[in-house]
């Protein structure tokens, strides 16, 4: 691994050139240091690795091209990749599978909340990769529907947070029931004394692998506001109101959202438009067009429609949605503030929405300061002052000797001051006004998260690598858990039988 550069190409790592061919298509230039670390030992050799790395470092490509690449199209599970939940389980199998090329390799994604048929029906059809939810598929595994006997690679995924989340018991039983001769990938955000623990459990002789994140923001700042639902448009509008010069990406969870905030911004008087899947490729790229010559201010994005933007100026990112993984948020925040630019990354969630942003700031690292959304007279005076500098740029511009003997002569007939009021409401109608901006009831500040606190006196429930997560075994262990799954009664296997020798 010394020969690695930063000249370092896919090619160089050994990827195939279907594989190549599909991370041309899919914009990959050259490998992250994850990726540049982990491919050619999964290549190359049969060594377990445990790998820290943060989101946004590109472990999925890291661990999805090798295995891609090594598994035939042989209708048998081949490799199995374990995430925390169903979206990320449904962003790994994605990604993965736009790695495939031409290759004919069938996948299974197995994740609670979905209805069985569809699983059951994938899995009897015979798949080469499955990809899922630690309480599925061990659910597919008791019932005898997944096989792992033949099983090549075992990838868990964020363990660090599985095990946060009490899917201990899980992960020992899918473990024992896998193929010991198994290649085993464990990646974790950090090395703390659980997941080294872990790592002995899981792991048999191993590599370890250790890169900082390469995307994480710098120079912004990073704001949150907690607002109900039915006031979200509203709060938004305020906070574009209150952002002198904005120049920057809205991002949105759906589709129709994207065409529908666009819309309402547009009329609203911010110069936005709207960027998704569902438009053609020259229509994509006028829109970009457009925002990179600065004739838009604000483009609303999906984030698979954002993936292909390249602009380095600008200076506000701002979660309309919250994003599903702490992926998503990494590489949204870090679409400004580039280049040793400084910019503004702006959150709005919901009430409802808390606790699962808490866990993604902890996940990520990235932590906002909860500020209010700006109140009526604050943003009413910043429209007013953005009147007062459009007209100042007017004014720099001659109007000519016509326009301004006409102004000489309406200004004989009509009072002055009635005169520009009509004019600014015919150009700027009720913007001005008090009407123009609604209530806003401000939510009761949610707590912040708590850490450390395992039960109800906030005292662990004592030491070893079982024990430290046994007060929020307890408290999941037969309600549904966060992957749609009911646990099952029985518990997991003990720690012996999890390990290889």
């Amino acid at each position: 691994m010394a020969g690695i550069t930063m000249q370092t190409t896919f090619q160089d790592l050994g990827v195939s050139e279907s594989i190549l061919s599909a991370l041309a298509s899919k914009g990959y230039e050259s490998p992250t240091p994850i990726q540049a670390a982990v491919i050619p030992r999964l290549l190359t050799t049969h060594k377990d690795i445990m790998a820290q790395a943060r989101t946004g470092t590109g472990k999925t490509a890291a661990f999805g091209i090798p295995i891609v690449q090594n598994c035939t199209s042989e209708r048998k599970v081949q490799a199995l990749v374990l995430a925390p939940t169903r979206e990320l389980a449904m962003q790994v199998c994605k990604e993965m599978e736009s790695m495939k090329g031409d290759a004919k390799m069938h996948f299974a994604l197995l994740y609670g909340g979905q209805g069985m048929a569809q699983q059951i029906k994938a899995l009897q059809s015979g798949v080469s990769i499955v990809v899922g939810t630690p309480g599925r598929v061990l659910d597919h595994i008791r019932a005898g529907r997944l096989h792992l006997d033949q099983l090549r690679y075992l990838v868990l995924d964020e363990a660090d947070r599985m095990l946060d989340m009490g899917f201990q018991e899980e992960l020992e039983a899918i473990v024992a029931s896998a193929n010991p001769d198994r290649q085993t990938l464990l990646f974790s955000a950090t090395f703390a004394g659980t997941i080294l623990r872990a790592a002995e459990v899981y792991l048999k002789d191993y590599d370890r692998v250790s890169v900082e994140s390469v995307q994480e923001p710098r120079n912004t700042r990073m704001l949150a506001h907690e607002v109900y639902a039915r006031d979200k448009r509203e709060a938004l509008r305020r906070v574009l109101t209150n952002s002198t010069d904005f120049y920057g990406l809205i991002f949105c969870a759906r589709k129709s959202d994207v065409d529908e905030l666009a819309d309402y911004l547009s009329k609203k008087g911010f110069r936005a438009e709207g960027l998704h899947g569902d438009m053609s490729q020259p229509a994509r790229e006028k829109v970009l067009g457009r925002l990179r010559k600065r004739k838009l201010s604000i483009l609303v994005a999906t984030d698979v429609a954002a993936r292909g933007i390249d602009v380095n100026d600008l200076g506000f990112v701002i979660h309309y949605d919250i994003p599903d993984s702490a992926d998503a948020l990494t590489h949204r925040t870090g679409r400004t503030a580039r280049a040793g630019k400084t910019g503004t990354s702006i959150c709005l969630f919901t009430p409802s929405e808390a606790s699962k942003f808490r866990a993604l700031e902890k996940r990520t690292g990235l932590m906002h300061e909860r500020t209010a959304v700006p109140d009526r007279a604050v943003v009413q005076q910043m429209a007013r002052e953005s009147v007062r500098q459009g007209i100042n740029k007017w004014l720099e511009r001659s109007p000519g000797a016509e326009y301004s003997d006409f102004a000489g002569q309406l200004l004989e007939s009509y009072d002055a001051q009635d005169l520009l009021a009509v004019l600014l409401r015919d150009r700027h109608g009720d913007l001005l006004l008090d009407s123009a901006w609604p209530d806003i009831a401000a939510p009761k500040p949610s707590a912040p998260s708590e850490k450390g606190k395992n039960g109800k006196n906030g005292k662990s429930g004592g030491g070893g690598f079982r024990s430290a997560r046994k007060a929020a075994n307890r408290k999941r262990k037969y309600g549904p858990r966060e992957d749609g799954s009911v646990p099952n009664r029985r518990g997991g296997f003990k720690k012996s039988g999890a390990g290889r020798k």
